[in-house]
């Protein structure tokens, strides 16, 4: 029994390196898809309140992620629903989004999370919807009461729907607030990062500091500005300020979505689909 005993604490101590080596190295795995997004396609075009005429998009090369409705909390809660035309393929993917902003007065101790979350799910009630995604830039005093409200919020989503979210490139490092909430997938939007517009479309963006598993299989970009090195596996959801034009939807039906950056360089293209 005692010579057991040296042996028993030789393995403890393997599996406690093991185990430290694992949480500590560099983050080189891009998540699997989440079963209810696995086989959608890995570019997503992210129309925002602009006139949109995508009937032109070849639906096994992208999908659509569309501005459905704003929700507005302060003093009251308010509900701006799309009014821009949006013009699109049959059976595209498409993913409504619903944007979340607050006032600085806006308490949310006082919330009626459930009220909020069925505000948000209400966007997502279509049979043809296979996904939804909340954009939110949650303050840190905001983000337990955000946590609640995802959880909330799959609670009451249409079983089979996945949950997106955008995530500030901050909030995707090792030990993120993200770990562990009941969603699909964050998307880390490395474009609008600070400074003025000349220099920020020109800095050369990294993913290097992604560690939160739920942030490595996807990553959102700007046409006008640079984008990181992509893997071929992460979803790329694309924002361009104005309406997608008939040239941009040629590129992407021809596999070709790098050409998509106005200020693109040859070292960081995207990859074909």
């Amino acid at each position: 029994m005692r010579r057991s005993i040296p042996w028993l604490t030789l393995g403890l101590l393997t599996l406690v390196v093991v185990a430290a080596y694992l949480r500590l190295r560099p983050h080189s795995q891009i998540r699997t898809p989440a079963p209810q997004m696995a086989g959608e396609p890995n570019l997503m075009l992210w129309a925002w309140e602009t006139p949109e005429d995508l009937r032109a998009l070849d639906v096994g090369r992208g999908g659509v992620a569309y501005l459905e409705r704003e929700l507005l909390l302060g003093k009251s809660q308010e509900v701006r629903l799309r009014h821009q035309r949006l013009l699109l393929p049959a059976n595209v993917f498409l993913m409504p989004v619903v944007r979340v902003e607050t006032t600085p007065a806006y308490r949310w101790r006082d919330a009626n999370i459930p009220a909020i979350a069925e505000q948000i799910t209400e966007a997502a009630k279509e049979p043809k919807v296979r996904a939804l995604q909340i954009d939110f830039d949650a303050g840190a005093s905001e983000r337990p009461y955000y946590s609640t409200l995802l959880r909330e919020v799959r609670r009451q989503l249409r079983p089979g729907v996945a949950l997106s979210i955008t995530a500030l490139a901050s909030w995707c490092g090792r030990g993120s607030w993200l770990h562990g909430l009941p969603i699909d997938e964050a998307v880390p939007m490395l474009f609008r990062m600070g400074g003025p517009a000349a220099v920020r479309g020109a800095l050369p963006r990294s993913l290097s500091n992604i560690g939160e598993p739920v942030c490595t299989g996807s990553v959102g970009v700007a046409t006008d500005e640079q984008w990181p090195t992509l893997d071929a596996r992460q979803r790329v959801y694309v924002f361009r300020v104005g309406s997608w034009r008939a040239e941009d939807l040629a590129s992407v039906n021809a596999g070709r979505y790098g050409q998509l950056q106005s200020l693109s360089a040859p070292s960081i293209q995207g990859p074909s689909l």
